[in-house]
């Protein structure tokens, strides 16, 4: 199939097929509208009421069914659209290029950001779906820039969130993308499958794509993506590719891109070997026993006090005092964010930061900056949360994981699956500590 869109000199994208015919008008005025640059305000598809609502479901939104159409939530569909050499939309109405429809969702995430936030909120579902819509394209668009400079691990972080009908299309759908890159050079071993192999399991698809990116990458990058579940098939080192988290999982996609700013394991050579049982051997230092773990997992916030309940809550745990300042009962102490130490600090933006594409760590004034963010969020504790720069690299620290404290009363930040008695090792090739259970 790779073969195929390498040399299509034109990829055609069927989309909004669910649509009535007497609301193609509509739909069409609303994209347009977003086209030009218009405020949600004046295009009623995003306002409590619809008109008209001629589909088959009269509860339904026209707008609604374009941005679900399925060809946005396919795995095989990312190298259709980054092997060809252009991409047109084929909707109900006409032709829309690709280069239009990538505007105008520029042009909502913009608005939607500042000036039309209110009004986004009016219909939850629709702008969640717009955003999921508005994620893709930017991965996509990402996807076809760094085309010879991709490595196919980069490829599934980005749109693992995609759906499958076969999981093992979980790596045969992305095999053509593999260039190789920068981090992580040319490849020394061919991806293992030269062609979609439907007679092995899916459980040894994916151990036998692990280990082959391990001794790719000469490293374990491929065990910090928090890619397994307790009840899976493969064992703890394999990436679960049956896993499929929300978009909102772009914020741990994003925690791997500051991967080259810690090297824990300075020093320690990387040595890996696989026994036939598909147990993964491999050299290090432990250094600790977690003790205890926080109950909570962090979810996306909804409102200002959801993020509030959290830190007051993790704080707690990796003080062992209580924080009177945080209680909720108590918002006219919000503002003292000055209670947060500096550790605590590093550890809620996992001492990294990001500017202009680049990752970094973090400073002395950007941990003024989040505490003084902070601050003001506590001020109005029912408020949604306003998702800033620097709230999104909390987000990158902290969501989907759990606080921990070792034997030796340290803290951090581990995935959720950790369990008190797991043990903590620096792992030869990680640039992470290792939480081995």
């Amino acid at each position: 199939m790779g073969s195929i869109y390498q040399g299509a000199k034109e990829v055609l994208i069927g989309v909004g097929e669910q649509l009535h015919p007497d609301d193609y008008a509509s739909v069409r005025r609303w994209l347009e509208g977003m086209l030009i640059d218009r405020h949600l305000t004046e295009l009623d598809c995003f306002l409590a009421r619809v008109l008209p609502l001629k589909s088959a479901d009269p509860s339904g939104n026209p707008f609604l069914a374009l941005v679900q159409s399925p060809w946005f939530t396919r795995t095989w569909t990312v190298q259709e659209f980054c092997l060809g050499e252009r991409a047109t939309l084929i909707c109900p109405w006409g032709d829309v290029s690709w280069d239009v429809f990538v505007k105008a969702f520029l042009n909502w995430n913009k608005h939607v950001r500042g000036c039309c936030k209110e009004v986004a909120d009016v219909q939850p579902e629709l702008r969640e779906e717009c955003h999921r819509v508005y994620c893709h394209i930017q991965s996509l668009e990402h996807t076809r820039r760094s085309l010879n400079n991709q490595h196919i691990l980069q490829a599934i972080l980005l749109f693992m969130h995609l759906d499958a009908t076969d999981l093992r299309d979980k790596v045969y759908g992305l095999r053509a993308l593999h260039r190789g890159s920068d981090d992580m050079p040319a490849p020394r071993y061919e991806v293992p499958v030269t062609s979609p192999q439907y007679r092995a399991a899916a459980a040894r698809v994916f151990i036998d794509f692990t280990w082959w990116a391990i001794r790719d990458v000469k490293g374990l990058f491929p065990l910090a993506f928090d890619m397994h579940q307790e009840d899976s098939k493969t064992p703890s080192w394999v990436m679960d590719l049956s896993m499929q988290p929300s978009i909102d999982a772009n914020y741990w996609r994003r925690r791997l891109s500051g991967v080259g700013l810690h090297n824990a394991s300075a020093g320690i050579p990387f040595v890996a070997e696989l026994d036939s049982s598909d147990c993964l051997r491999v050299n290090g230092v432990r250094v600790g026993q977690v003790e205890a773990v926080t109950d909570a997992i962090v979810s996306l916030p909804t409102c200002n006090a959801d993020i509030a309940n959290m830190l007051r809550a993790w704080y707690e745990f990796a003080t062992d005092r209580r924080v009177d300042s945080l209680l909720l009962d108590r918002v006219d102490s919000f503002v003292d964010a000055a209670v947060f130490d500096d550790w605590f600090c590093r550890i809620m933006l996992a001492n990294q930061v990001e500017d202009t594409g680049t990752f970094r760590q973090a400073d002395d004034s950007d941990l003024r900056k989040w505490r003084a963010t902070i601050a003001e969020m506590m001020k109005l504790p029912s408020d949604p949360v306003d998702f800033t720069p620097i709230i999104e690299l909390h987000m990158t620290a902290v969501l989907g994981r759990r606080m921990f404290r070792t034997n030796m009363g340290y803290t951090g930040v581990s995935p959720a699956s950790t369990r008190p008695g797991d043990e903590i090792w620096i792992l030869g090739g990680g640039a992470y500590l290792a939480c081995v259970f």
